[in-house]
């Protein structure tokens, strides 16, 4: 018969403490003091008794002969007398069954923190109904149950009244009738009409409605009170069964639990399993389950900082400790031995989540919310692996703008369901870089809907940005200096995408409705990690001394398209064909504006070495080819807004964290500047038309070249499209006949002699802006311009069409006003420069004769044009 030892304790009080970072670190380090010296002692214990164990078999077979030796029949018995002799020995210290049961009401930690302005309440953490259940039947297995029925996070920074000041909340994503969900033994004398007949109960809902004498007198099944108080215990709470009775009188029955214990209700369920291993080469193991209901969190960036340095999440002591940690180079030996040092358990994790919304918050508004429902995740850690497997899968993401204005139409910018993802992580720091990565990522998206505008991008790009900014106050107020290392790596991601048909919307504008639809096919994405120096990598270090660490991805996208669309809302009649983006519609507004689906690889670099900028912080590069697409005049107009509203906006109004260069040195400016992204497109055999309402105007081309875009940190952007060959074409009249075309110089631009060599170009198109100024220069060599000017005419009238204005908002940094206020632009000066080199303008009498008079004007020259001096536009 195996004893068994109940413990059961509550705690009546709500518990409150207010701890400092430095109290709670302390207090962390008493408990594994503790920890360990019982664990010493336990050690020591089982050590003795073995030493014991030995001796005692030794005293008994102590006959001078080994029994290896003796006759079988006395060494049986000798070896029975022995065991059984321990057996009656040990019987004595037979395992007590325990069990232990912890009740708290409420537990409420207050966090301290000093960022210079004295010590100060920050952030207040209250947990609700919390329950502990250990239970320990034979040494084989631990179980550990917890149950929180809700947790709390308040902001102390901010006011009371203040919507953001609970910046953790949990509620029950499965709220309901709040009659229905009422229980059973609450009186309800006045029917609910509102209720279906069939959901009425099968029991009275006024108590007492008559006298059961089996249940008040005891008449019938005598039922103990030991039963009853089995049936309401706390083991039976924490597995989810249903109390026959309230804990309270009277005790009436009824058909479904309390709320304040209703398994539905509570935050959390986590389930622990301890098995130790019985064989010193196999590893013990550790099971958890969480189950979470749901939980609502708001980012205040201050109080998170805090809150995440306060419990050692944040990286700051990572940062100021790893030159201590690792004072010589790790070899796969000294890997090894990290690795051994955790070995002997096994982890698997299975967490839960019905739901999860997050709340991205600034001082002035709110940036974005993340929606998600049904995340379920098992994780996996082998005992000297130093690796965490992770298999998780989403039902559904959703995130939101809640940025003023910018968010009136675009409010869901981006939409997945059936996401499932495949994680590899090493748990271990690598300084040295020996592992080939530290996360290895595998993503498949059955659906993917993603609404893009650059000002979006950007904002959270700057929400995020502050978090490093005020980490490093943090730092600097506890006394942690980060010092930046031009060596420190990025986190090295090897990622596997796989989604079909992901769809990316282009707005004009977040204040339009017209839209750019990109059908992106099937899209496949591999990366690499590799060194600058990689014979397959594009981009080159401008140091040949420094080597940079860079991330090579290549994007596949096969069966892409592209389409115009407009933003409809989903009350619309027809919304046939359309694509739902949470509370808004996508329709296409006119065909593909491909002739065919085309193919487009893409390979992008990332630069992980961030303060090391020999090559550019993000490199794309691609190639086109075989590509015929058609613009009518609204479609360029579109295509002309999007660059400048959405993809080119201007966002300084945004505070963007930039970190201040040393001033105690002088630097060159030239050595300040770096390039922050770099895209370069090769162009083969790509044929542009420009259409009007009545007919085709204009085919551009481009046989042979390359778009390079170069963006700078001093916000200066270069544009240049280089064409080694290109041929431009009048197609007004290419449908009629030969005797009806009022032009028979349909090739307005072509090469005067075909050079073979491969570095020669034809014409360039370069174009820098800068904050203000704009630079065009526009370079013809060795080619022959036909000026046909009435063909001139309509291809000015089209190029120079513009789209329709926008005003531009810029935000009020106050966080009383969210008002918007229209900024006021100023003409940028602009400046043209037209270089001829070698080449031919050549102007007919007549342009419907092939027999005609003409004048060719053949010289080198250089003309500039810059409008806004008045006395002197055009200098030669």
């Amino acid at each position: 018969h195996q004893e068994t030892l109940t413990i059961k304790g509550s705690v009546v009080n709500p518990i409150k403490f207010s701890l400092t970072r430095s109290q709670y670190e302390q207090l962390l380090q008493t408990v594994d003091t503790l920890l360990m010296e019982g664990k010493s002692t336990e050690e020591k214990k089982v050590e003795d008794r073995s030493v014991l164990e030995n001796i005692l078999e030794d005293s008994e077979l102590n006959t001078g002969v080994s029994t290896l030796s003796m006759d079988p029949a006395l060494r049986a018995r000798m070896m029975s007398h022995s065991s059984g002799h321990r057996l009656t020995a040990s019987s004595p210290n037979q395992s007590i069954s325990l069990t232990v049961g912890f009740e708290l009401p409420l537990l409420t930690l207050e966090l301290l923190a000093d960022l210079g302005a004295g010590e100060q309440k920050f952030v207040e953490l209250s947990f609700k109904e919390l329950i502990v259940q250990y239970e320990k039947s034979h040494n084989l297995e631990t179980i550990v149950q917890i149950s929180l029925h809700s947790v709390m996070m308040e902001d102390l920074q901010k006011p009371e009244d203040s919507k953001h000041r609970l910046i953790m909340l949990s509620s029950n994503a499965n709220l309901g009738d709040p009659l229905m969900n009422m229980p059973g033994f609450v009186s309800k004398s006045c029917p609910n009409l509102n209720i279906s007949q069939g959901a009425l109960l099968p029991w009275h809902s006024s108590l007492p409605d008559h006298l059961e004498t089996g249940t008040v007198l005891g008449a019938g099944k005598m039922r103990h009170h030991h039963v009853v108080a089995a049936e309401n215990s706390m083991e039976n709470r924490m597995k989810g069964a249903i109390p026959r009775c309230p804990y309270t009188p009277p005790p009436s029955p009824r058909g479904k639990a309390s709320p304040s214990v209703y398994n539905e209700d509570n935050l959390v369920h986590v389930n622990i399993c301890l098995k130790p291993s019985r064989h010193p080469n196999i590893n013990s193991s550790r099971s958890v389950t969480v189950d979470f209901n749901s939980l609502d969190v708001i980012v205040n960036v201050e109080s998170w900082v805090v809150v995440l340095d306060f419990f050692g999440i944040s990286d700051i002591d990572d940062v100021t400790k790893s030159s201590e940690q690792f004072q010589e180079p790790q070899t796969p030996t000294s890997v090894k031995n990290i690795t051994d040092a955790v070995a002997g358990l096994d982890s698997e994790l299975d967490i839960t989540v019905k739901s999860f919304s997050l709340l991205l918050n600034r001082k002035e508004y709110e940036v974005a919310r993340a929606v998600m429902s049904n995340f379920s995740a098992h994780l996996t850690t082998k005992g000297g692996s130093d690796t965490t497997q992770t298999e998780a899968s989403i039902d559904s993401f959703v995130l939101c703008d809640f940025t003023p204005i910018h968010s009136l139409l675009y409010k869901e910018r981006f939409v997945t369901a059936g996401l499932q993802l495949s994680m590899n992580k090493f748990n271990s720091p690598d300084v040295y870089r020996i592992r080939p990565y530290d996360f290895k990522l595998k993503l498949n998206m059955t659906s993917l809907v993603y609404v893009h505008s650059q000002r979006y991008v950007a904002e959270i790009q700057t929400f995020f940005n502050l978090f490093p900014h005020l980490r490093r106050e943090v730092g600097y107020f506890r006394g942690n200096l980060l010092e930046d290392d031009e060596n420190t790596l990025s986190t090295r991601v090897l990622l596997e995408i796989r989604a079909p048909s992901p769809i990316i919307i282009l707005p004009m504008s977040s204040q339009t409705s017209s839209v750019i639809v990109a059908n992106l096919g099937n899209l496949t994405v591999r990366n690499a990690i590799k060194m600058s120096d990689s014979p397959d990598v594009i981009s080159r270090s401008s140091d040949p001394r420094k080597e940079v660490l860079l991330d090579v991805m290549k994007i596949e996208l096969e069966s892409m398209d592209l389409a115009t669309g407009i933003r409809v809302s989903n009350l619309a009649s027809d919304i046939s064909d359309a694509i739902p983006v949470g509370s808004y519609l996508i329709k296409r507004s006119g065909p593909s504006l491909l002739r065919e689906k085309c193919h487009l690889s893409l390979q992008v670099e990332r630069n992980l070495m961030r303060l090391n900028h020999c090559v550019p912080d993000l490199s794309i590069h691609g190639k086109l080819s075989t590509l015929a697409a058609s613009l009518t005049l609204e479609n360029y107009k579109l295509i002309s807004g999007l660059l400048t509203f959405n993809i080119g906006e201007c966002i300084d109004d945004l505070q963007m964290i930039v970190s201040i260069p040393d001033t105690s040195t002088v630097i060159d400016d030239d050595a300040c500047v770096w390039t922050n992204t770099y895209m370069n497109f090769d162009l083969q055999d790509v044929s542009v038309c420009l259409v009007t309402g009545e007919f085709e105007l204009a085919c551009i081309n481009f046989i042979k070249s390359s778009l390079t875009v170069d963006n700078f940190s001093n916000r200066t952007q270069d544009i240049d499209l280089v064409s080694q060959e290109i041929l431009i074409t009048d197609i007004r009249y290419q449908d009629q006949p030969a005797n009806k075309r009022s032009n028979v110089f349909t090739n307005i631009l072509q090469p005067i002699h075909q050079i073979n060599d491969a570095d020669s170009v034809q014409a360039q198109i370069h174009h820098r802006r800068n904050i203000d100024s704009s630079k065009f220069t526009i370079l013809l060599n060795n080619m022959r311009l036909m000026a046909i000017l009435d063909w001139w005419e309509l291809v000015r009238d089209f190029i120079m069409t513009k789209p329709d204005v926008v005003p531009k908002f810029v935000h009020v940094s106050t966080p009383t006003s969210q008002q918007p206020s229209i900024k006021e632009q100023t003409e940028i000066p602009y400046e043209l420069k037209l270089n001829i080199t070698d080449s031919e303008i050549v102007v007919v009498q007549d342009t419907s004769q092939w027999d005609t008079n003409a004048v060719i004007l053949k010289s080198t020259t250089v003309i500039t044009y810059r409008p806004l001096e008045i006395q002197k536009p055009v200098s030669c």
